[in-house]
């Protein structure tokens, strides 16, 4: 399995994980000129932007890899998306799904 295979079963489980706990997936792998997001969905009245992690080795490093550069790119792409698809919601937060091995280790709520 190839680095991209990885990543996108990696992402189908968070989906599915996500699902399982009553979230909307609304969109995901999400492209425009500022970035790109994994999962976008809700929960409630919140849109939730995720970015998914998934490493074979150490989870620390996919985690350390979610620096202020990629945090801004996220957080540009969100706002394009929430202008672009006009939804309602009360509140948005961004969310990391950290996998290791294809099991998923932590999800952390509001990030950044």
């Amino acid at each position: 399995m190839n680095h991209k295979q990885f990543g996108q079963l990696s992402e189908q489980k968070a989906i599915q994980f996500l699902q399982n706990l009553n979230y909307i997936i609304l969109d995901h792998n999400f492209y425009s000129k500022y970035g790109e997001i994994d999962i976008i969905s809700q929960i409630n009245n919140t849109i939730v932007f995720v970015e998914v992690k998934s490493t074979r080795y150490n989870i620390m490093y996919a985690a350390e890899s979610i620096n202020k550069t990629k945090q801004i790119k996220i957080r540009t792409t969100a706002q394009y998306y929430l202008e672009l698809k006009e939804l309602k919601y009360e509140d948005i937060r961004f969310d990391v799904i950290l996998i290791q091995n294809n099991l998923i280790k932590y999800h952390l709520l509001n990030c950044f």
